[in-house]
């Protein structure tokens, strides 16, 4: 249901559009009836306009968000590359240096396997003197 104050302002509208038609005349009419599709035509076209023009700029801010956020992403990767090639340097050095210890640990080895062999070889010239000298040989 219409409340009156709406029909009131209805009433005003349509008396302002009668007389707007009395005033245009039959010529005005006319040229509003052929003018009408150039103007439906021309307000689809200048709302088309205003739909690429905003899809542009749309579509302008899109590309520079994403190139800020490739920019941060290369920044962020070559801050993670960085750390992770120190990281494997220390790592590399670890095992080269593992590798030197053990070379070091053979060689000690070995020169501790060389003493033992020496020391026992020794013990047994020992004893073999201290033979001779408890049992002293006839001749």
């Amino acid at each position: 249901m219409v409340d009156p104050a709406s029909m009131k302002e209805m009433a005003t509208t349509l008396g302002m559009f009668v007389t707007l038609v009395e005033n245009m005349g039959v010529e005005g009419l006319v040229g509003l009836m052929l003018g009408g599709p150039f103007l439906a035509v021309s307000a689809v076209w200048a709302q088309s306009w205003s739909d690429r023009r905003h899809n542009q700029k749309t579509s302008d801010e899109f590309r520079k968000d994403i190139s800020q956020l490739q920019e941060e992403h290369r920044k962020e990767t070559a801050e993670i590359l960085k750390k992770f090639g120190e990281s494997l340097e220390k790592t590399t050095r670890y095992y080269e240096n593992n590798a030197l210890l053990v070379q070091n640990y053979e060689k000690l080895a070995n020169d501790l396997h060389a003493l033992i062999v020496t020391n026992i070889q020794t013990i047994g010239n020992l004893n073999a003197q201290l033979e001779a000298m408890r049992h002293p040989r006839k001749v």
